[in-house]
């Protein structure tokens, strides 16, 4: 059998457009969590804000932008209300800019129940920071736990909340961590390396 992953391209700057952190109002000192994703049962967005609201308690100066629409809209907002991070959480909706928001992004946070393999994940490692990952999916084969990213087992929000909090804290972890899952991105899952594999394969089978 053979496997040839999910991959994306190289990220094009929107040149000197005015920024995400400036439209909404987020300071460049501020600590940027980004997540992408349905906002469905099955990608637990309300296990993510709770993890966030534990990790805002203790770092002040983490804001969370969710990026992505569904039938679970209304109900996550006011869920933000009800922790007290409504002011500090930006709902965006569905938009056609998510990897320019990345690429302002301090750090990329999933908590899927279930998942395949996010491209969500590749076009934040493309965009060289690191992630926390709920396991699910292929996310242990596209984030080396403690190397590129973390990976937290099952669907603990406390555990989350604290790879938030490490990487929140430690401005060089976030840049050695992001450096590492670039280079992955690079070495795995650009899409001329599938192209390559996939040119392989064919040629396996002629």
């Amino acid at each position: 059998i053979t496997v040839v992953a999910n991959a994306v391209g190289a990220h094009v700057s929107p040149g000197n457009k005015p920024g995400f952190r400036a439209k909404w109002g987020i300071a460049d000192d501020c600590v940027l969590a980004v997540s992408i994703g349905s906002l469905i049962p099955r990608k637990r967005m309300g296990l993510l804000l709770q993890a966030f609201s534990e990790a805002y308690s203790v770092c002040p100066q983490l804001r969370l932008v969710i990026v992505g629409s569904g039938p679970l809209a209304d109900e996550l907002t006011r869920e933000a209300g009800r922790l007290n991070i409504g002011e500090v959480v930006h709902f965006t909706g569905a938009r056609n800019d998510a990897r320019d928001i990345l690429a302002e992004a301090d750090m990329f946070v999933l908590c899927s129940e279930a998942a395949a393999s996010s491209y969500a994940v590749l076009e934040s490692m493309s965009a060289g920071i690191p992630s926390v990952l709920t396991a699910a999916g292929a996310a242990d084969e596209q984030v080396v736990d403690g190397k590129s990213g973390y990976v937290v087992r099952g669907g603990d929000a406390s555990e989350v909340a604290q790879r938030v909090v490490v990487l929140a804290r430690d401005r060089e972890l976030r840049r050695r961590l992001g450096a590492e899952a670039s280079n992955r991105w690079s070495q795995f899952y650009r899409v001329e390396v599938s192209a390559r594999r996939h040119h392989e394969m064919l040629a396996e089978l002629a």
